[in-house]
C-alpha cells in the first residue's frame, strides 16, 4: 500500500485504507488475527500468511524466495515477467480471501481477544501505517555532529583497549577478543553462549582493576 500511495493512488473498500484520507481506515489484519491465535494457541504456528495458508488451507503459496531467489542472486521484483509477480500477487489475495472467514471465527470464539483485536489493534494499525508513509524529519547537521563526535570517542576508547591489551588487534572480531580477554587478561569466564563466552564484572575487578574503570 504504501508504495501505490506514492504515486497518490489510493486504495479504500474492504480492507483498505488511505493515508490522507481519514475517512477510511485499516479493518482488518490477518497477520495480527494471526498473532493474537498463535498466542492464545501457546505459540502453535508462525503467523506469516505462507504458514497460515498451510495450517488452515492446506495450501502452499509460491514463496518470494521462489519468486525473486536469495542472496547475491536475488532479483528485484520488477526484472521478473509481469506474468509470474500477476500469478504470486494473485494468490496472495485469495489466500487472504479465504483465511479472512476462518481466522474471523476463530477469534470470535474468544470474546477476549476479539474485544482487543476490533477495539485496540486494528485500530492502531492505521496510525502506524500513517507513521510509516510519513516518516520522519531529522537533522543532517545534528546527525553529522553526533557521528563525528562518537567516532572520536570511539577512537578514545580503542586507544584504552589496545592499552590494556598491550597490543592492537580486531576488537570486532569475538575469537581475537575472546583470546585477549581469557587467555591473555586471564579473565575467568562464568558461562559459555552461543557467541562465546560471557563475564561477570564483579567476579573479574580483583584480576583486572584497570579493565573495567570508566573511561574519561
Amino acid at each position: 500500500m504504501h508504495t501505490v500511495d506514492n504515486y497518490t493512488i489510493f486504495l479504500t473498500g474492504f480492507g483498505g485504507r488511505t493515508f490522507l484520507d481519514t475517512k477510511t481506515t485499516i479493518r482488518y489484519d490477518g497477520s495480527v488475527v494471526g498473532v493474537f491465535l498463535q498466542e492464545s494457541k501457546s505459540g502453535e504456528m508462525a503467523h506469516n500468511l505462507d504458514d497460515m495458508a498451510e495450517h488452515y488451507l492446506q495450501y502452499r503459496t509460491i514463496r518470494i524466495e521462489e519468486l525473486i531467489g536469495t542472496g547475491k542472486k536475488q532479483k528485484r521484483m520488477d526484472a521478473i515477467p509481469t506474468e509470474m509477480v500477476a500469478e504470486y500477487a494473485g494468490e496472495d489475495a485469495l489466500v487472504v480471501w479465504h483465511l479472512y472467514p476462518l481466522l474471523k471465527e476463530r477469534i470470535e470464539r474468544e470474546p477476549d481477544l476479539a474485544k482487543l483485536l476490533y477495539d485496540i489493534e486494528i485500530p492502531l494499525l492505521s496510525v502506524l501505517a500513517e507513521m510509516e508513509f510519513i516518516g520522519m524529519t531529522v537533522d543532517p547537521e545534528v546527525l553529522h555532529t553526533l557521528s563525528s563526535r562518537f567516532a572520536k570517542k570511539q577512537a578514545i576508547l580503542e586507544e584504552e583497549i589496545y592499552d590494556l591489551a598491550g597490543h592492537t588487534f580486531n576488537i570486532a572480531s569475538p575469537k581475537q577478543l575472546a583470546t585477549v580477554l581469557f587467555d591473555e587478561l586471564d579473565l575467568r569466564p562464568i558461562k559459555k553462549t552461543k557467541s562465546g563466552k560471557s563475564i561477570d564484572v564483579e567476579e573479574n575487578v580483583g584480576v583486572h582493576p584497570g579493565l573495567f574503570g570508566e573511561s574519561e
